[in-house]
């Protein structure tokens, strides 16, 4: 059997979730309201061969914390009394005394924390195959209540891979997608069944749901006052099903029957396979915890024996238990520049709102975690200065197709990278017009990666979107009293013909979330920015969500973040 693969746990993301709440943590809680939390693998397998590589383990653990406050003077220690004549346990860095290792660890102000020091395991000489002990895990601090945990230790066991997914392209919006998982067992030991889960993004639907599978719809979540920090909706399941597939077989369970939406643009479907549900890696318990699943009425999904030699033979990759299939839509997707000018309250102020709309017929959903995404770019002319910008979801840019600009002159506000059918985002600049500007118009144009260091481009390059014209607009700034006054919003025009390039998706990553803000339903969905100070960065913010039809809620969630990956000050 080859080496165990184990994801890591994303603790920085988790990090960077408090700093985007902007919630600030309370006075330290005492132990009796403030209790640890340790997350753990239910069962871990180790190779049979003395002579592999100690297995890191590690990365399927993270702690947390229930209750405000930070907790102080953690320690993890580690029990192997229960691996005897079994697996040898190591923790550098960590004090042992016989089979017990005891490790300090950062503190815990936040949950998805990981280890700070990365146990190994490492079976012993003539251990029998099949044989099952348990690791004892504990975790303490000096002002929270104590959490622990026993992880299943088993020698050798079955190792699943799963033949990769072709990549789907120009598929058609509102046809089926059929899925074909086929599998084998490079370990020494058989299934007695196979667990599938599987994660669909909002375009991809689970139309035919078998009575062996359990199904969550989430929707749409957003991190706390922060509109561009959007999760599209997704789809899980975990289907358990009965198979005994022995050490070097090939199994392909029955078709699965999924669909592109009409709304359908990048897409992608993520599958994994475990012997056992609570195998290290594996999404479901926290999926048990955390989701509504639902089990599905259709007939059981079901595994036949099948004949793949080139898999079995194929080498090993880090995590192929899992494979992920991007299907692209044969999709279009009108994204438009918005823009209107309020003056006063003052005479020589006013309050320029600009933003970005999509009138579909597909959602857009960001493939490429930032670089065709379009951002909301405005051209100030002299005279016309920011008093105050969206709290840090707008921002000024230093460089303009390879060229230096004035920082003060050109402006850019951040959007989502799923933006549904009906989607729009504005944001308020609050602007001082000098002495003798009393009339100007600004140009303000959606702009993305491939615009920005194309010269020939004069807005977003987004081969999907058949209406560039709109992604072009202005405002005529007016003094208040210096002559007509009524609020403007100009758009402007440009050639029709669609802009050249080519999207380039590539996977995207999530982070864990605490606050959503209802789901989006593909309509009416609008999001407005209005307070904050300058910043220099487009990638978080404060501002009020609006969205027809759904409430406030507050459960778990993930997060994609926002399309604006430059680098404050280049974006290049």
């Amino acid at each position: 059997m080859g080496s165990i693969r184990f994801s890591r746990t994303l603790s920085v993301s988790s990090a960077c979730l408090v700093a985007a709440v902007g919630t600030g943590l309370a006075a330290p809680a005492q132990a009796d309201d403030l209790k640890l939390t340790l997350q753990s693998p239910g069962s871990v397998h180790v190779s049979s061969d003395v002579r592999a590589v100690n297995e890191f383990f590690g990365y399927s653990f993270s702690l947390g914390r229930v209750g405000n406050g930070t907790a102080h003077g953690v320690k993890v220690t580690y029990d192997a009394t229960g691996l005897a004549g079994l697996a040898q346990l190591a923790v550098p860095g960590c004090a042992a005394a016989g089979p017990v290792f005891t490790c300090d660890q950062d503190d815990v102000a936040f949950n998805g924390v990981g280890l700070s020091r990365q146990p190994t395991l490492r079976a012993v000489q003539n251990v029998r195959l099949g044989a099952v002990g348990t690791l004892h895990v504990t975790v303490k601090s000096s002002n929270a209540a104590t959490a622990s945990a026993d992880v299943k230790v088993a020698v050798g066991g079955p190792d699943l891979k799963l033949k990769a997914l072709a990549e789907q392209s120009k598929v058609k919006p509102g046809s089926p997608l059929d899925e074909v998982v086929e599998f084998a067992n490079l370990g020494n030991q058989p299934t007695s069944e196979v667990v599938l889960t599987a994660n669909l993004t909002a375009g991809l639907t689970a139309g035919q749901r078998p009575s062996n599978c359990e199904f969550a719809d989430k929707p749409a979540q957003q991190s706390a006052g922060n509109s561009n920090n959007t999760r599209p909706p997704v789809t899980l399941a975990v289907c358990t099903v009965d198979a005994a597939v022995g050490p070097g077989e090939v199994f392909r369970l029955d078709t699965l029957k999924l669909g592109v939406a009409a709304t359908a643009s990048f897409e992608a479907a993520t599958f994994q396979l475990f012997g056992d549900e609570n195998d290290a890696n594996s999404p479901v318990p926290g999926w048990r915890k955390n989701e509504h699943l639902v089990r599905g009425t259709a007939p059981a999904l079901g595994a036949a024996k099948a004949t793949d030699p080139a898999l079995l033979a194929a080498p090993r990759q880090g995590s192929d238990y899992s494979s992920g299939q991007k299907v692209t839509a044969d999709f279009t997707a009108d994204l438009s520049a918005t823009s209107q000018w309020t003056p006063g309250p003052g005479a020589d102020e006013g309050t320029l709102t600009i933003g970005i709309r999509n009138s579909g017929p597909a959602s857009y959903n960001d493939p490429s975690a930032g670089d065709l995404s379009p951002r909301v770019h405005v051209v100030l002319p002299q005279g016309v200065t920011v008093s105050d910008l969206p709290g840090n979801v707008c921002g000024s840019t230093t460089s303009w197709h390879n060229r230096t600009v004035s920082p003060a002159t050109r402006y850019f506000c951040g959007s989502p990278a799923w933006m549904p059918v009906g989607y729009q985002q504005t944001y308020s600049l609050h602007l001082k017009l000098a002495t003798g500007v009393d009339r100007v118009t600004v140009p303000v144009t959606l702009q993305n990666y491939a615009s920005e260091v194309d010269n020939s481009s004069t807005s977003a390059i987004m081969p999907w979107d058949h209406n560039p014209a709109n992604d072009v607009a202005s405002a005529t700034l007016v003094r208040l009293g210096g002559g007509s006054t009524p609020p403007t919003s100009t758009p402007s025009t440009r050639p029709t013909s669609a802009p050249t390039g080519r999207p380039t998706p590539t996977s995207t990553g999530t982070d864990p979330a605490v606050v959503v803000a209802g789901s989006f339903p593909p309509a009416a969905v609008s999001m407005t920015n209005t307070d904050g100070r300058l910043a220099s960065t487009g990638n978080s913010g404060t501002g009020t969500m609006i969205v027809a039809g759904s409430a406030a809620v507050a459960i778990g969630a993930g997060l994609v973040l926002v399309a604006t990956r430059r680098r404050a000050g280049t974006h290049k």
